[in-house]
């Protein structure tokens, strides 16, 4: 069952971080008054500022404590747009997992940091490949009959090949994965230029 979402649990609209927010916007003496409008004796401004940073510290706590225990907490975030759970608390379809272990430059890839349409694109490499003259190598290696793993390879020592590999991830491992006949700007570049020397010859022949 989905919760309410004015119960500030991370499903719908979060009415206590909103109402933490609003008192961090008060002076003490606008909270003085709200305060002893509300009947809570507060004598100074001093006693108004102490009891703001009271309560907005302990709304923060029930926040946070109400995220970790929320069954129901979206956990949206830009690696995983639909999250776990929609609006209504309804299970979504799991985030996308890697095929076989797979590593970029030597760092293991866990999937929390990656978006999906990444995991997808290192998920279609089957064999080894390379692109840009070898420069980009995704290596499939094999310990032992059934257990193999991905070893991707982007030059990013220096300050030229981190210019040079500037692209999305995404742009990268589509590259990777078509090889040398992947589109680039630089193969765009190189097929616009065959192009032009075709037309103009074709422009000479029917002179």
């Amino acid at each position: 069952m989905a919760k309410d979402k004015d119960q500030g649990d991370g499903v719908g609209v979060d009415i206590k971080a909103m109402f933490a927010d609003y008192l961090k916007s008060l002076s003490p003496a606008a909270l003085a008054e709200m305060v002893k409008a509300s009947g809570v004796p507060v004598q100074t401004e001093s006693d108004a500022g102490l009891l703001k940073d009271s309560i907005t510290t302990a709304i923060h706590e029930t926040i946070r404590r109400d995220r970790k225990e929320a069954p129901f907490y979206h956990e949206r975030s830009v690696f995983n747009p639909r999250g776990r759970f929609d609006d209504d608390g309804h299970l979504m379809a799991p985030k996308l997992t890697f095929r076989v272990p797979t590593f970029c430059n030597g760092m293991p890839l866990k999937g929390e940091l990656e978006m999906e349409e990444e995991i997808a694109l290192y998920n279609k490499i089957r064999e080894t490949k390379t692109a840009r003259g070898g420069k980009l190598k995704a290596e499939i290696q094999h310990r032992g009959e059934l257990n193999e793993r991905l070893l991707v390879t982007i030059p990013s020592f220096t300050m030229d090949q981190r210019g040079e590999f500037s692209s999305s991830m995404v742009m990268i491992l589509t590259e990777i994965i078509n090889g040398e006949s992947a589109v680039t700007p630089e193969n765009m570049a190189k097929r616009i230029a065959e192009l032009e020397a075709r037309l103009a010859k074709q422009e000479l022949a029917a002179v």
